[in-house]
């Protein structure tokens, strides 16, 4: 009877283990990765999109592991679980797997035999085209032409020039005194000409920033945010009493409270990632980041890819938004 007893908890040990095993990998996906996966925001596999993530599939299951610890166009290298182990990652890769058609190989499938090699008939000769064919097959051929009034890059000489209303909030150098108005310079270029962009359409809404931008050009947008951008932020000194609290949510998140680290899309260092749109956090009035958190909590600034910040700032109490905005703004 005490063997089988103890066959039987052995056993049931193993279950749970088994069980509890394929649960982490759901358990860090709803940790760490779910703000970007959910959406498919900044060209993340969406969860669950078979037909986006068959090509992935085929890489094998080493490859999409290492992509997600080094990192893979807009993400940073682990996401925005910078205290996850490798292991942690496999398994919410894992997962997010199974749910398109099951477990993968550690590599891609070696390709089958060539079948033999079978002699195939002389092909005819194809008949000389005609002038009017070639002249068709050129046109077909040739490179799409950008249209004239597309602008894709800013002129920061000729934003210096076009900032003249700017300097009055923001600074000469684009670093505001009144920490109610963000710094603005060294932020990412296509970051600002977003935010003027969005001021411009009323997709963001200031009783100063509206009117301001409402008149400007797309090649103005550009120029006054490449302008910027070539500026350098200046340091900050943050609550020395709330950098601690701040520095664990930034860099760790609250898995109780579902919120994700500010690190991930941000980087450690708040410098920000362009390519996925994420702007730079170090540096920044913490008073002004503290608006922006709440602004976003409330649903008042709505202009954020894929409703991401206000996911996070949703789940943030006051206490968590002082803390972290003290941190940020120490970062350098």
């Amino acid at each position: 009877m005490k063997k089988l007893i103890l066959t039987l908890t052995l056993a049931t040990a193993a279950l749970f283990a088994q069980l509890a095993g394929a649960a982490d990998g759901e358990a860090v996906y709803k940790k760490a990765c779910f703000l970007c996966h959910d959406s498919g925001a900044a060209g993340a596999p969406k969860k669950g999109d078979s037909a986006v993530w068959a090509p992935r599939l085929e890489k094998g299951i080493d490859t999409l592991v290492a992509s997600v610890v080094n990192g893979l166009n807009a993400m940073p290298p682990k996401g925005t679980c910078m205290a996850c182990s490798e292991e942690e990652l496999r398994a919410s890769v894992e997962y997010m797997v199974s749910l398109v058609g099951g477990a993968v190989a550690s590599q891609p499938a070696a390709a089958p035999a060539p079948a033999a090699a079978v002699a195939e008939p002389k092909a005819e000769p194809e008949p000389t085209p005609t002038a009017e064919v070639k002249e068709e097959e050129a046109k077909a051929e040739a490179p799409a032409v950008m249209p004239a009034t597309t602008v894709t890059k800013g002129d920061a000489a000729a934003g210096q020039a076009k900032a003249a209303l700017c300097i009055a909030c923001h600074g000469p150098d684009g670093n505001s005194l009144n920490p109610e108005w963000p710094k603005i310079a060294g932020q990412h270029e296509d970051f600002l000409y977003k935010q003027l962009q969005s001021f411009k359409n009323g997709e963001r809404q200031n009783e100063l920033m509206s009117p301001m931008a409402a008149p400007l050009s797309e090649q103005d947008m550009r120029d006054i945010a490449a302008h910027f951008a070539s500026l350098k932020m200046s340091e900050a000194q943050g609550n020395a009493e709330l950098q601690e609290a701040g520095k664990r949510l930034y860099t760790g998140g609250n898995l109780a409270t579902g919120v994700v680290a500010c690190s991930g899309c941000h980087s450690s260092s708040g410098a920000g990632n362009p390519a996925g749109g994420f702007p730079r956090l170090a540096g920044q009035h913490a008073v002004y980041l503290t608006k922006a958190l709440k602004d976003y909590r409330a649903g008042t600034r709505d202009n954020d890819l894929n409703g991401m910040m206000r996911g996070v700032a949703a789940k943030l109490s006051d206490a968590d938004i002082a803390a972290v905005a003290e941190y940020i703004t120490n970062l350098k």
